[in-house]
């Protein structure tokens, strides 16, 4: 018989076909797998920053942040994303934490999850891109309108992978939104449980979950077993006002009383309220009558002057005709 050729695949060559395509599906199941993360960690950075933005406009309106939501309240249920009613009232187990607050100040740290609905965000603004709840940490005192802000120093305090403070000055955080990554320890899900449970003894990301004053951040994110494990994610608000106007400020209301984070004015009431510095007038106004010109005068700031009609004419009703028609306005001092 003649020789037939056999038209099949050796072993070894089938042995290389199965190698190469074993090599290549690694490599593209290596690149998607890459590719998936990277989305998940932008999506989470991304809610992080709507949140922290929802929460600095909630307390420029509200002149106060919100307090936490309940981490045991279960999605699709009242008491879901909706902070506490009273954030100072003794802590219901696994509702919240209530821990002291840096440098032992009078104040408490009160930790539980974002208050979304609350804060008029939706539902899927709760979660970071794993499944886990953001925590969020907020200072009890900043949640009430009396006490916003009065507290620099005995707040929150955040370190970096080595324990070393990355805020100055130490404990003055005044809230912290917080995702714990892809690895979920400590994280609560829509079911309101934890079911990862933190490893705080063994991880660098443990500091985030064990229910004190101190967090960590690192920019090092890593998913080593062990003691470098690192996988969270922070938003923090420093020693600075969540407001956009500075402490101090003076502002003119049409109220009977100052609102919320305002004070009154000391000295302003019946007076009218000259700039700092040194004013000439070059000529005597022809509209009001004056005995005499007026030549200038230094005021120092927070200063308290005589009667601003002092350039009226003599005699307390010419000095009071001489003012021109005016509106009464009460003048706060901002917290």
């Amino acid at each position: 018989m003649p020789n037939q050729k056999n038209s099949g695949f050796s072993l070894l060559e089938v042995t290389i076909v199965v190698v190469i395509g074993g090599l290549l599906m690694a490599a593209f199941g290596s690149i998607i797998i890459n590719s998936q993360q990277k989305a998940k960690i932008s999506v989470t950075k991304d809610r992080l920053n709507a949140v922290d933005e929802a929460l600095r406009a909630y307390a420029l309106t509200n002149y106060r942040l919100p307090c936490v939501a309940r981490r045991n309240a279960p999605a699709d249920t009242a008491n879901f994303a909706v902070e506490l009613g009273n954030c100072g009232a003794a802590n219901v187990a696994t509702e919240t934490s209530r821990v002291a607050s840096f440098g032992g100040g009078s104040s408490r740290i009160r930790i539980g999850v974002v208050p979304t609905r609350t804060l008029n965000l939706p539902d899927s603004f709760s979660y970071d891109a794993w499944g886990g709840r953001f925590l969020y940490a907020v200072n009890e005192a900043d949640t009430n309108t009396g006490t916003f802000g009065l507290q620099p120093n005995q707040s929150i305090e955040i370190v970096d992978i080595n324990d070393n403070p990355v805020v100055s000055p130490s404990g003055s955080i005044r809230y912290l939104v917080l995702s714990h990554g892809g690895d979920k320890e400590g994280a609560f899900n829509a079911a309101g449980t934890a079911p990862i449970a933190c490893q705080n003894a063994l991880e660098k990301d443990g500091e985030n979950c064990n229910d004190n004053f101190t967090f960590r951040t690192s920019t090092r994110v890593s998913e080593a077993v062990g003691l470098q494990n690192f996988d969270d994610f922070l938003s923090y608000k420093g020693n600075a006002r969540v407001s956009e106007v500075p402490s101090n400020a003076v502002m003119a209301f049409n109220l009977p009383t100052c609102p919320p984070g305002w004070g009154p004015l000391p000295n302003s009431a019946g007076r009218t309220i000259i700039g700092a510095g040194t004013y000439n007038q070059a000529t005597t106004p022809t509209s009001i009558p004056l005995a005499t010109a007026y030549g200038g005068e230094a005021f120092a700031r927070n200063g308290v002057g005589g009667s601003a009609t002092m350039m009226g004419t003599s005699g307390a009703t010419g000095e009071f005709k001489s003012l021109p028609p005016y509106i009464v306005l009460t003048y706060c001092l901002k917290l």
